[in-house]
């Protein structure tokens, strides 16, 4: 069985430090609308969008 590592540090109010075994990211905003800077590239997280998805 794998192993998993997860912390995160709340730097300040809307940014987060997200420290995993496959590396760091940086989440800016609010919990479902934010923008997540990783190794990765760049993610928007936007619950609206998601949700508009699933219903069309």
């Amino acid at each position: 069985m794998g192993w998993s590592y997860r912390k995160r540090v709340k730097l300040m109010p809307g940014i987060r430090l997200n420290i995993s075994h496959k590396g760091i990211n940086t989440t800016l905003g609010k919990r479902n609308a934010g923008i997540n800077f990783s190794s990765k590239g760049t993610r928007i997280n936007n619950s609206w969008v998601s949700l508009f998805k699933k219903l069309f």
